[in-house]
């Protein structure tokens, strides 16, 4: 009689604490499928994998910034056709608003580009640094003319294949530019050559009128 009485207060018992002990034990259900993942997961920290001729060509291009902003602002202090300042003003001007916009997309793109950037700021500076007068200016139009004859070429590519959209829509808005300052180049390539055949200094005087020794009087000798 006892052990019935025990038995059955036992189940009873177990009766009652269960729905308890259900609701207080630790859920292991699985999220459903399509919810979004916590926040600082790795899956939504993933960046667009930029394809392999964008890379190369966001590469060039932000090397060739940085070298014809570099150049050009040493031809803003040296050169001495007025072509060649407007051609040198123009060009670091147009040069640094195009990286200014090229830095995000390369950064959504999870690309880096200060390694081609700190190789364009030093390429070919040393060279034009030893140059001066005459010689810079001309050494100047003619490196800008053949780096705007293969930029326009690249970007004009860009504008029409560029797998990324927004990459696609910087090089269209660029490449107009790149063809005025090829054209300015050369403008100012034939100015250069104009003065040259014609004794004309790059200032507007004559070759070496400045120069010259004034005849000195009869009899007289120069000092």
């Amino acid at each position: 009689m006892l052990k019935l009485f025990a038995t059955t207060a036992a189940v009873a018992l177990l009766a009652f604490a269960g729905p308890s002990l259900a609701q207080t034990a630790p859920s292991t259900q699985r999220p459903a499928a399509g919810t979004a993942m916590p926040s600082g997961t790795s899956s939504t920290e993933t960046k667009q994998k930029a394809d392999r001729g964008d890379r190369k060509f966001m590469e060039n291009a932000a090397h060739g910034n940085a070298k014809e902003i570099a150049l050009g602002k040493m031809a803003q202090q040296k050169a001495q056709h007025p072509q060649v300042k407007q051609l040198a003003e123009t060009i670091v001007k147009d040069h640094t608003e195009a990286g200014e916009k090229l830095g995000p997309i390369a950064t959504s793109m999870g690309v880096d580009l200060s390694k081609a950037m700190a190789a364009g700021q030093k390429d070919d500076v040393d060279d034009f640094q030893k140059l001066s007068g005459v010689e810079f200016d001309r050494k100047y139009v003619e490196a800008m003319v053949d780096d705007h004859e293969d930029d326009t070429e690249e970007f004009d590519e860009a504008a029409k294949n560029a797998k990324n959209p927004e990459l696609k829509a910087w090089a269209a808005e660029v490449a107009p530019k790149l063809h005025n300052h090829l054209e300015l180049a050369k403008a100012a390539d034939k100015a250069l050559e104009q003065a040259t055949t014609s004794g004309t200094g790059v200032g507007g005087a004559t070759t070496g009128s400045s120069a010259a020794p004034s005849a000195p009087a009869s009899g007289g000798t120069t000092k």
